[in-house]
């Protein structure tokens, strides 16, 4: 009901579900992590391929639960990957996106269970969200340092295989520099020509008359 409203006002926008912990069949696994119901029961709206289903899933830092504790430790993680969520994706069912996975890499069995993970990300191409980017979660670290600045470059190295590379940025063309305009040479200003004379006009001559008026 709570998607299908969202989508009443976008129906463009994808909707995230994620699982629980305590399953159908009785087993457990992580909070949200839990999605084998889904084949009998998933989740139908009314805009179709927007469903979203997004697991998390933790090393035995963080939980102590009991396939850790197994002899054939990291192997079986696929197959309880495969049971609880990732068959969603296997079998074409739906897309799934890893909503957290995260650990300080600070054990063994921390390293291998991120070195598992990440091959089986990057072999069924699921989309994911590493928890966490910022230093101050207690159960995981982050990829920075408790400074907010420096690299955590095991846990960056460990991921490389599904980081997806920056485009190399392709260097501008070095312009081609104009040719330098050789000046003309200052043209010789024309003589000014020298204003005319004025004519002095011819005085008329002056007629007296005598008062007989001749």
């Amino acid at each position: 009901r709570a998607g299908n409203a969202v989508l009443s006002v976008n129906p463009k926008l994808l909707i995230i579900v994620e699982g629980v912990e305590n399953q159908g069949d009785g087993t457990a696994t992580w909070w949200g992590g839990g999605l084998k119901d889904v084949r009998s029961a998933p989740v139908t709206l009314s805009v179709k391929n927007r469903v979203v289903y997004s697991p998390h899933d933790y090393p035995a830092t963080v939980h102590q639960q009991p396939w850790f504790s197994a002899p054939n430790y990291p192997d079986n993680l696929e197959g309880i990957w495969d049971a609880n969520w990732g068959y969603l994706v296997r079998q074409n069912i739906a897309p799934v996106l890893l909503g957290e996975f995260g650990t300080k890499l600070e054990t063994e069995s921390d390293r291998a269970w991120l070195k598992t993970l990440v091959a089986y990300l990057a072999k069924t191409k699921m989309s994911y969200a590493y928890w966490s980017f910022n230093p101050n979660s207690g159960d995981t670290g982050g990829l920075v340092t408790d400074d907010w600045r420096t690299w955590q470059t095991a846990k960056l190295a460990a991921l490389r295989p599904i980081l997806t590379p920056s485009p190399a940025s392709t260097p501008k063309p070095t312009s081609t520099p104009k040719p330098t305009v050789t000046p003309k040479p200052p043209t010789t200003p024309k003589p000014t020509t020298q204003p005319k004379p004025t004519v002095t006009p011819k005085p008329r001559p002056i007629r007296l008359r005598s008062a007989s008026g001749r």
